[in-house]
């Protein structure tokens, strides 16, 4: 699953917990710090941004109930949906969960392009209305 509102993290991990439980599932939590978005520090360095996404993902991984069940968090810096893609295919995933600010897909295109190029199937989760959107 990729989580990409903080504010929305708990709800889209919490969904996840139900989808992995029913499926018997190991959960990967990714968060992909976009490359576009991100300053390097006075060192040059994205080290403390990945510390601190890191530590806010397990700390929503444990409020979630996920890091109970196994859970892991993965985070990254690049163009998100190329990140997620490459983390279907390290992963081998047999589904990926991702959240949703509209009934159909993200409005910046994200979840679109992974949809349609991802080696399995997509679940959105409608972060503005809570629950699933669609099962492609």
């Amino acid at each position: 699953m990729a989580v990409k509102r903080a504010d929305a993290a708990i709800p889209l991990l919490r969904h996840a917990l139900v989808l992995a439980t029913g499926a018997d599932a190991k959960v990967w939590a990714l968060h992909v710090i976009d490359r576009k978005r991100t300053e390097p520090d006075a060192s040059g360095s994205l080290m403390s941004d990945l510390e601190a996404a890191e530590s806010w993902l397990r700390r929503a991984l444990v409020e979630s109930g996920l890091e109970a069940r196994g859970a892991l968090p993965v985070v990254v810096v690049g163009r998100p949906a190329r990140e997620i893609l490459a983390a279907i295919r390290a992963l081998d995933a047999d589904a990926v969960l991702l959240g949703s600010e509209s009934r159909e897909t993200d409005a910046e295109g994200v979840g679109m392009d992974v949809q349609l190029q991802a080696p399995c199937p997509v679940v959105f989760h409608d972060l503005l209305h809570g629950g699933g959107v669609n099962a492609p």
